[in-house]
């Protein structure tokens, strides 16, 4: 490594020193060591065995200038009086120290003074690394509700480490805000666009954004066979896309619902689903549903939503015709306003419990269960393919990611209200919350 110290304009003439420095004990006194001989002397001098390896050996080249420094005075001001001095130096003030005084030293002071100067230097550890927030990873919700807000909280975790920071967009419900929050998205130039949800996602595969959108990461979709905006795209790897695929459906969803609904209601016979027809990853989810209800002898009755305004005219409604439970899919208008429908049920003539398919609902809403993905997990999956995406590798051959771990969650201040004790097969399988 070469020091230089700065020097006048009108010096017209350099002198290089050269101070070789070993970490061996056994110090080379030999006139004639120099940099382009330094290995065949040490062979010479040293038996086979006992050459110091080239990163055993610390080189230090100070080339300064044949004059004086023109201010004598102010180079021996800024001798260090320690070494924890010298490390608060700037590399300036370093070098003229190096360059005046480090020839001058015995070899113990130089040898500490030259591994004290190089190591602060551009030193940087993972934790400390600046977030390269020009171009930032760019995540477009649908709506934020918490179950996907976690996805952006997996995310963060993977990329924030290796320097990259997110920026979020949210359409808050309205689906036509959805080119508008993209159209924002991409403003940022993104590395790497992740979308929450298959409407959104369709959206920004769709012609408006054709040749403008860079690597995408589609998560949280339910059926990935029903993504529209694909068209004559496979689905499956090899795709014509440079896109990347997480699904939150559960294996067996339905089945592992009814299971838990039963479990913790014996004697229930007629179920209702709020479901949006115009939402695929909702109409999906409710289908499925319906299918295993139905196989189990049970009856299923959907109120549609077209709007959020009809949430609590068709919760109601549903209430009226007599269900005995209520189930939120995944259905942006339900899940946003779980609260609401919670609050219905639970003052209608006969309290009625709300199952849904999401963990936020029960933590946040009061949803009494649910049979959840792990969400924040699908994050750090969509934030692995992102930084895949970051490294030039293309996502086209990427195989669809399935949700692998099922959350089971209970809201104990639900059950108490419902007057619902949780049989003891659940108290070691679910985690409870308040």
């Amino acid at each position: 490594m070469i020091l230089e110290a700065p020097r006048p304009p009108s010096y017209e003439t350099e002198v290089a020193r050269y101070e070789t420095l070993w970490t061996r004990p056994r110090r080379i006194r030999h006139a004639g060591v120099t940099p382009s001989n330094t290995r065949a002397v040490l062979r010479r001098r040293f038996p086979k065995g006992l050459v110091p390896q080239a990163p055993r050996v610390v080189k230090i080249f100070v080339r300064y200038p044949a004059h004086p420094v023109t201010n004598p005075s102010r180079i021996r001001s800024r001798t260090p009086k320690n070494a924890n001095q010298l490390t608060r130096m700037s590399l300036a003030t370093k070098l003229h120290v190096l360059s005046s005084v480090v020839h001058k030293m015995s070899f113990s002071r130089r040898l500490v003074i030259a591994l004290l100067s190089l190591v602060p230097v551009g030193c940087r550890g993972p934790a400390e690394r600046k977030l390269d927030s020009a171009h930032p990873v760019a995540i477009v919700y649908p709506v934020t509700v918490d179950a996907l807000l976690k996805i952006g909280t997996g995310a963060e975790q993977v990329l924030r480490p290796k320097g990259f920071s997110t920026k979020a967009f949210s359409a808050e419900g309205d689906a036509g805000k959805f080119a508008s929050v993209l159209d924002a998205a991409l403003s940022t130039q993104p590395t790497v666009l992740i979308s929450v949800g298959t409407q959104i996602t369709d959206t920004a595969l769709g012609p408006k954004y054709t040749g403008k959108l860079p690597p995408l990461v589609a998560t949280a979709i339910f059926d990935p066979n029903r993504l529209e905006g694909l068209g004559t795209v496979n689905v499956n790897p090899p795709r014509g896309k440079n896109l990347a695929i997480i699904s939150d459906q559960i294996d067996n969803e339905g089945e592992r619902l009814y299971e838990l609904l039963t479990t913790l209601l014996p004697a229930v016979k007629k179920i209702g689903i709020l479901s949006n027809s115009g939402e695929e990853n909702s109409v999906a989810s409710a289908r499925s549903i319906t299918a295993v209800l139905e196989r189990h002898k049970l009856v299923s009755d959907v109120g549609y939503l077209a709007s959020p305004a009809d949430l609590t005219p068709v919760t109601r409604d549903l209430l009226g015709r007599g269900v005995e439970a209520l189930i939120i899919p995944h259905d942006k208008i339900a899940v946003s306003q779980a609260g609401v429908v919670v609050e219905l049920a639970l003052h209608s003539k006969t309290p009625v419990p709300v199952f849904s398919l999401d963990d936020g609902t029960v933590e946040k809403q009061g949803v009494l269960a649910c049979i959840s993905a792990d969400y924040q997990a699908l994050g750090r999956n969509a934030g692995d393919l992102a930084l895949q995406a970051i490294s030039g590798k293309s996502l086209s051959g990427t195989p669809i990611v399935h949700a692998k771990v099922t959350l089971t969650v209970i809201n104990n201040k639900s059950a108490r209200r419902l007057g619902i004790t949780v049989p003891a097969a659940l108290q070691t399988t679910a985690r409870f919350v308040e």
